[in-house]
């Protein structure tokens, strides 16, 4: 007897279109029997959903009409149709999402609430937990399995967990939207890119303080707003050489939060300068010559404190032809001896050029030697 009625419903299940059954009028009450008395005859799940869509038209698991399997991990600056099932899905789990296809800053701080709701790490990317969520709540495999096939229940909703207020604020911003902490020094005058993120706030504020002073609103930020939970930059020219510490400050209904970072201001390299020069200690110099009496091989001195290295150069005061006396490159600072010979009233032209990154300066004493005649 129990055969003939398990293949008899089966049949019928399996038998009966769509069509037929909206024609005959079959209300939602009248095909859940139906499914109850395979259930109580011991037909598998794979069975009762084919009658129940033969029947009814529609799978027994939530009554929900969309679905979507995630594959792909998304953040800021990605668009297409994964973009556009994303914000269907916050919309369906009752977050105001946007409806376009493109993946900007306030799709960030949709997906935080997402997460803070099923208490996974608030972070704006939806990564692989974030995915495992929304497909095990919308993904179409998951959907395409019957729950309970005696009733139809909705999706149980999670107890939402407590959020936590969040601040976050930096010198750039990484792949998944976090600006991170590495400072790259720069002199004054320069500028610099700073960000900044909040996230379950109501307001924030950004302010710099300078060498330890009071805080104030960075150069020209005073009409950008710290906008709460979003990601935002700015960008200082910091004039003031030392330490610039730039702090968000956040407030709202889960508690206060802030975070800061600090940047270095160095003074800017100048061109180097050339402390002394001389020729055998005389530096002095009588109508436009240096004078060495009685000496053939004088000793160059020279010192350029802020230089990198220096080049000498010299040449014959009267044919302009170089020589070989002071030639190459040289240290900053240091002493050298001319070979001359014993020729009376050489003359020589030399020059000592010293450098660093910011620029170049030259000297040049041009030097009787022998005696003064």
């Amino acid at each position: 007897m129990k055969k003939f009625i398990f293949g008899a419903v089966l049949s019928l299940g399996l038998l009966v279109s769509p069509s037929l059954t909206q024609a005959a009028g079959l209300t939602a009450a009248q095909v859940q029997s139906i499914l109850a008395i395979l259930s109580s005859f011991g037909a598998d799940s794979a069975t009762i959903a084919n009658v129940n869509t033969a029947l009814g038209g529609t799978p027994t698991v939530s009554g929900q009409s969309f679905c979507h399997d995630f594959s792909n991990d998304l953040t800021v600056g990605n668009s297409g149709n994964e973009v556009l099932a994303l914000n269907q899905a916050l919309s369906s789990s009752g977050i105001s999402a946007g409806s376009d296809a493109n993946f900007n800053e306030n799709d960030a701080a949709d997906v935080v609430q997402f997460q803070a709701q099923y208490g996974i790490r608030q972070t704006g990317y939806v990564g692989p937990m974030t995915r495992a969520k929304l497909n095990s709540l919308y993904g179409c495999r998951n959907n395409q399995q019957p729950t309970q096939p005696t009733t139809v229940a909705p999706v149980a909703q999670p107890t939402p967990v407590a959020v936590t207020a969040t601040s976050n604020i930096g010198f750039d911003w990484d792949m998944s939207g976090i600006c991170v902490k590495s400072d790259q020094p720069t002199t004054s005058g320069a500028t610099v890119h700073v960000c900044w993120r909040s996230t379950n706030v109501s307001s924030c504020t950004v302010m710099k303080a300078v060498n330890g002073g009071a805080p104030f609103l960075p150069f020209n930020w005073e009409s950008q707003k710290a906008i709460p939970n979003a990601i935002q930059g700015g960008i200082a020219t910091p004039g003031t050489v030392g330490s610039h510490v730039f702090t968000i400050n956040c407030t709202g209904p889960n508690g206060a939060t802030s975070d800061s970072v600090t940047h270095t201001v160095s003074s800017p390299e100048i061109a180097p300068t050339i402390s002394s020069f001389s020729v055998n200690g005389n530096s002095q110099t009588t109508d436009g010559f240096v004078y060495v009496v009685n000496v053939t091989n004088p000793t160059l001195q020279w010192s350029s404190p802020n230089a990198s290295y220096c080049k000498g150069f010299s040449s014959d005061l009267v044919t302009g032809a170089a020589t070989s006396e002071f030639t190459g490159t040289k240290a900053a600072s240091g002493s050298e001896q001319i070979m001359l010979g014993n020729s009376y009233y050489n003359q020589r032209t030399i020059t000592l050029t010293c450098y660093n990154s910011s620029g170049m300066n030259s000297e040049t004493k041009v030097a009787k030697i022998g005696g003064k005649g």
